[in-house]
């Protein structure tokens, strides 16, 4: 008869992998170093258990096709026809790709080819930029995990704060092709914020002015080739905590999306950007646009490059409480969220991701029927 494990077994494990983890992360390798030493195996902390690992995705399911919507015409009459698009993509998705944004592809090229020079850079070069996620410098190079798992990515993260793009943050080498492609992005931003709102049936202008989108938090993700990708994942499964995500990829694959119980590969478009609402914004439409649920799976195949520009609130607001907008809600359609701040909110979101809970960061937020 097999041994149980008794709560004492499991703490000991539980700290014995925290251990590795952490020295892990001190010694500022990084999972593109452990690809540069030739590792075949992954180290312990990297494999998941059964029940987390990656299912199989429905492939070429015609019924199931993430939306692709064209913004050729956004200035003609063109225009409600892409609304629509829109608005029907958020309620049943919460994401699409996008064609036609306005972004030309040699800036996104750049953008990417950044990415990958600042990565592919000498170890030397790149160990002064590793710290903890979240840590104190402006930008952090860090390899992303919740104890005692970890995520088989590098990550570069820094923050445009209240829509100011200060060039300081981002690392020379990629420093360029960053400041444009940013200044293309911003724009898209006010763009789409424009359009969420009148796919809400709201003025134009009302989004972007509640201030809900003014601060960029940007994730430019580095997944190595994986020599054991089916025990591993590059991003766990989550909804954003955002109001919108606006994603450069790279045409590796590996993007997921869960829709109605099943997850699908998320096809790359040549040229397209794929856009995506958080739970911010599934708040404060009352559950009208969905928090797409989503995730990376590793593979044997490398590397996939992305850059995720993250809007969430100015600043100033973070205290603030955000609830269903009065516009949304009726006696036939009440509120179905307790107001709450991007603070409080996020410290949920947070806890929630760390223990890689299924269950979005909205649940403690959900009032009773």
């Amino acid at each position: 008869m097999a041994n149980i494990p008794t709560a004492e077994d499991l703490n000991l494990e539980y700290e014995s992998q925290a251990k590795e983890i952490k020295e892990f992360m001190e010694s500022g390798v990084g999972v593109k170093g452990l690809v540069d030493s030739g590792v075949t195996k992954l180290p312990r902390f990297f494999v998941r258990p059964v029940e987390q690992s990656p299912q199989q995705s429905v492939e070429e399911d015609i019924q199931f096709q993430v939306p692709v919507i064209d913004l050729n015409g956004i200035k003609t009459d063109r225009r409600g026809e892409i609304v629509s698009q829109i608005r029907d993509a958020s309620e049943k998705w919460g994401i699409f790709q996008l064609v036609n944004h306005g972004v030309p592809i040699p800036v996104m090229d750049k953008m990417l080819d950044g990415i990958r020079r600042f990565n592919e850079q000498p170890l030397e070069v790149k160990k002064d930029w590793f710290s903890e996620a979240n840590g104190a410098q402006r930008v952090n190079l860090y390899h992303f995990n919740h104890l005692p798992l970890a995520t088989w990515r590098d990550s570069l993260s820094y923050k445009f704060l209240d829509g100011k793009i200060d060039e300081e943050v981002i690392p020379q080498i990629c420093r360029e092709a960053t400041s444009e492609y940013t200044k293309y992005v911003f724009q898209l931003k006010e763009r789409l914020s424009e359009l969420t709102s009148e796919a809400l049936g709201l003025k134009s202008d009302y989004l972007e002015g509640l201030k809900f989108m003014k601060t960029a938090h940007v994730l430019c993700h580095y997944y190595p080739a994986c020599p054991e990708p089916e025990l591993t994942i590059g991003t766990g499964s989550h909804t954003d905590a955002s109001f919108l995500t606006i994603l450069l990829q790279d045409n590796t694959g590996g993007l997921q999306v869960l829709h109605q119980n099943q997850w699908l590969d998320l096809p790359c478009v040549p040229g397209s950007l794929v856009i995506n609402y958080g739970d911010l914004m599934q708040l404060i439409t009352n559950g009208k646009f969905k928090a797409a649920r989503h995730r990376v799976v590793a593979k044997i195949i490398g590397p996939r490059i992305s850059s995720a520009f993250f809007f969430f609130p100015a600043v100033a607001m973070h205290h603030e409480l955000y609830g269903p907008l009065e516009e949304l809600v009726s006696v036939e359609n009440p509120p179905i969220y307790k107001p709450t701040s991007f603070s409080e909110y996020f410290a949920c979101f947070k806890s929630r991701h760390d223990k890689y809970s299924n269950t979005s960061g909205l649940s403690e937020l959900t009032l009773s029927s």
